[in-house]
């Protein structure tokens, strides 16, 4: 259960801007943090404090487009205040784990993006504009104090030899190290502390909306910014990357965490940030221990192919193994063939078994899952009796990917498919919007470790 108890006060800016200076401030339920974003000559800024002491430092907020500066000559239209307190339940997760996160309003308001800072909402609208070419993302972090950080360094965007979520994470204990890590740009999360506190630096709700964003050290140190991954797959060096957006447009949900580790660990802010899910029937979405052939099939050993007798032979004698631990689940991996997975699945269910399926999302290998394929794709597997699917090597961040990402998960809904993203972008709380999206590998997993 997830308890979300906030006060959210946006404000709506508008253009050309106003001359006085205007705050406003918002405080964490428990009133430990409190959040000042500042209006001033038509610029806005903002400041986080924890128990009085300062963590984050005068910081501008804004993007830059190519007709029109969101960092500059804004005034006030309004401000609204409103109290957030419900509760959501899911399948799979921090289950256990409920608090007062900062925020939890989910993007329903017509407006250009949001930005969200500690249960506060700034929106720029902009009048007689129908599309923008946004070029910029003027927000910054600005820490008060940098102590050290623990990054994980992006190491371009093609499997050489690992996909960039795969790296390390490392300890980096002076800003000069971070300005020396390859192009600056680290993997999110990026966690950062000034000696005593630690920030949490993310982003939530990747879906279709726009392109992921790395988090990028500055010159100035204990400064970061997001850099965006962009439209295409075109990120793997560091250059500026525009947008060319409908209005209204939106933007992920820029996310800092402030607090002990307890807090950073146990925070649900990521869920909590996304869109409610629209689904009412949850009893088919049922997570459990499966087993795995991978050293058989995707993971080509042949050895192992040969005490099982094939890939087919091993991926029955996996179902079967599934039955005798009294698993739920089998996946049957990379390697598979029409002509045998519904007889494997049959033979599964009888002994009690349901099996997931694996297929890659590279579409120089495989178009089960491009945009023209993938419902007739899940709608075969359904009827095969497939209850889950792993869809492996996306490896790319960028807009398009993630408009192709969203639409899979939508049509899993359909046709109740669990999901596992693997080779992908790190999760950012759209398990609450899509409840059946049991797990995604950003990570550097166990398939790394010596055996």
């Amino acid at each position: 259960m997830y308890k979300l108890h906030s006060l959210l006060l946006a404000a709506v800016i508008t253009l050309p801007g106003a001359a006085c200076a205007e705050d406003f401030r918002v405080s964490s339920p428990n009133g430990r943090i409190t959040a000042t974003v500042t209006l001033d000559g038509g610029k806005l800024s903002y400041t986080v404090h924890k128990d009085g002491r300062l963590l984050v430092a005068p910081s501008p907020l804004g993007l830059k487009a190519t007709n029109v500066d969101l960092t500059r000559e804004l005034s006030l239209l309004r401000s609204d205040t409103v109290v957030i307190d419900t509760s959501y339940s899911l399948p799979v997760g921090k289950q256990s784990q409920s608090g007062n996160p900062p925020a939890g309003c989910p993007k329903k308001t017509k407006s250009p993006f949001p930005i969200m800072l500690r249960g506060r909402g700034f929106i720029p609208e902009v009048k007689s504009l129908t599309n923008v070419v946004l070029t910029e993302e003027a927000s910054r972090i600005r820490m008060a104090d940098f102590s050290n950080s623990l990054a994980c360094k992006f190491i371009g965007n093609i499997q050489s030899p690992n996909y960039p979520y795969e790296g390390h994470y490392d300890l980096y204990t002076n800003w000069n190290s971070l300005l020396q890590a390859g192009d600056r740009r680290f993997n999110a999360p990026l966690l950062a502390s000034d000696g005593k506190d630690y920030l949490l630096l993310s982003e939530a709700d990747n879906r279709g909306i726009f392109c992921a964003s790395l988090v990028k050290a500055e010159n100035r140190e204990g400064e970061f910014s997001f850099a965006w991954t962009g439209a295409v797959k075109d990120y793997a060096k560091d250059k500026m990357q525009s947008m060319n957006c409908k209005l209204p447009v939106y933007t992920p949900w820029r996310m800092v965490v402030a607090g002990d580790l307890a807090t950073v660990f146990e925070t649900t802010m990521t869920e909590n940030l996304c869109p409610s899910t629209k689904i009412d029937d949850m009893s088919w979405i049922k997570p459990g221990v499966s087993a795995w052939y991978w050293g058989g099939s995707d993971g080509n050993k042949t050895d192992i192919q040969k005490v099982y007798g094939g890939i087919r032979e091993g991926e029955y004698d996996h179902a079967d193994f599934a039955a005798e631990m009294g698993w739920p689940y089998t996946l049957i991996d990379g390697g598979w063939s029409a002509e045998w997975v519904p007889s494997l699945v049959k033979h599964a269910q009888e002994k009690g078994v349901e099996c997931l399926l694996w297929q890659t999302a590279k579409l120089s290998d495989s178009q089960d899952f491009s945009n023209g394929n993938m419902e007739k794709t899940l709608k075969q597997w359904a009827d095969w009796g497939i209850k889950g699917i792993k869809i492996d090597f996306w490896e790319d961040d960028s807009y398009v990917t993630m408009k192709r990402m969203e639409k899979l998960l939508d049509l899993c809904g359909k046709y109740k498919m669990m999901v596992n993203y693997h080779g992908c972008i790190r999760p950012s709380g759209l398990r609450r919007t899509y409840p059946y999206l049991m797990t995604q590998e950003g990570i550097c997993g166990g398939e790394t470790s010596q055996r």
